[in-house]
């Protein structure tokens, strides 16, 4: 009961508490939960089996070429796919000198623009895309198989180092020990007189030289146990069991020539190039653009009405021979009546023939609006 109510006041007080103080409290808790329930790959004697099957699960390498696999299977999607459209913003007729240079306001033609685009590869392009990315999936696969190979060999080398490394260190303990019996055999015959000075040396100098081999030994070994623990995942890899047995069957060997990652690694660059080939022949084709922009300009100045040159030339003809109809036939002069002298009567019939022509000339209202038959 006693604990109970400690556990009811604790979880009570976690819920009064700030959220920032409950995750001061948590992150060292899930911390040290972590560490507790992360159990080590393995630990303890790996045999040669257990040491492939860890490094096909474990190996770093492995890891990084399936994500780069998953990469190429995710940018294959888009190959073929249409461009997204694109938003087109921008600024024309903008003045850069002159005295409206650097005014939005001042000139009148400058124009704000807005409007967005698609782009229409052709189809061939498009294609050729696809195969592109395909040809990226096969040589990422083919990568991957090559990586693998590569690590189950390194791992393979590694173990057998590290297991033949081990033997070998035991028998040099094994050397170094018998060493204490011979000391006693050369201690024993100098003091009988059968054995001269020099010869007591002998047992020194052979373990100076079982201490070396020991330690060249024991480098190969720290190597091959480092290889091997990069592969595994195992921090501290102990090599047991018996060493694999090797029988190569030369008929299955020449048989899977073609199956082997390396030669498949060369086929998937050779469709990588094939593809490469195939994009650049459709690159030739035209593609296609659709684009919709809308332009605003500030302050727009309204146009003048044209004017029309049929109706300005029968004015100035009209007042020109009303002027001359006006006038006494006496002060008509040459340049007015183009070198020829016109009497009143004569100018008053010229100047309505005239009019007749210019309201022919000139289009019917109604006309025009009729309906056509």
């Amino acid at each position: 009961m006693v604990a109970r109510r400690l556990c009811h006041e604790g979880m009570i007080s976690m819920i009064m508490m700030p959220r920032r103080a409950v995750r001061r409290l948590l992150l060292p808790l899930g911390a040290t939960l972590a560490s507790a329930w992360a159990v080590p790959v393995s630990a303890g004697p790996l045999t040669y089996e257990q040491a492939l099957r860890l490094a096909a699960a474990n190996a770093p390498s492995l890891k990084a070429r399936a994500a780069a696999t998953a990469g190429a299977r995710s940018s294959a999607v888009a190959a073929d796919r249409l461009p997204d459209p694109t938003l087109d913003l921008g600024l024309q007729n903008f003045p850069v000198s002159g005295p409206n240079a650097g005014s939005f306001t001042r000139d009148d033609f400058t124009m704000a623009t807005i409007g967005f685009s698609q782009a229409f590869p052709n189809l061939a392009k498009r294609h050729a895309r696809a195969a592109r990315a395909a040809a990226d999936i096969g040589v990422a696969e083919a990568g991957e198989l090559v990586e693998g190979r590569n690590v189950r060999l390194e791992t393979a080398l590694a173990w057998i180092d590290l297991y033949y490394g081990e033997r070998r260190l035991r028998q040099l303990d094994l050397l170094d020990a018998s060493l204490d019996d011979l000391q006693k055999t050369v201690t024993a015959r100098l003091a009988s007189g059968s054995a001269r000075p020099s010869q007591a040396l002998e047992p020194d100098q052979l373990r100076a030289a079982i201490a070396d081999r020991r330690a060249e030994m024991a480098a190969v070994v720290a190597q091959a146990r480092a290889r091997l623990a990069r592969y595994t995942g195992d921090p501290d890899p102990q090599a047991t069991g018996d060493p694999p047995i090797l029988d190569v069957d030369p008929i299955r060997l020449r048989a899977g020539i073609d199956a082997l990652p390396a030669v498949r690694a060369q086929d998937a660059r050779i469709a990588v190039a094939e593809a490469d080939v195939r994009l650049a022949r459709a690159d030739k084709r035209s593609d296609w653009k659709v684009g919709v922009t809308y332009g605003r300009r500030e302050n727009p100045r309204v146009p003048s009405s044209p004017s029309s040159p049929i109706r300005s030339t029968c004015r100035r003809q009209r007042s020109t021979i009303m002027l001359v109809a006006t006038k006494p036939a006496a002060r008509i002069s040459p340049m007015s009546c183009s070198g020829s002298a016109m009497p009143h009567s004569a100018g008053v019939t010229f100047a309505r023939s005239w009019r007749s022509r210019c309201r022919l000339r000139r289009p019917s209202p109604n006309l025009s609006s009729s309906p056509a038959l």
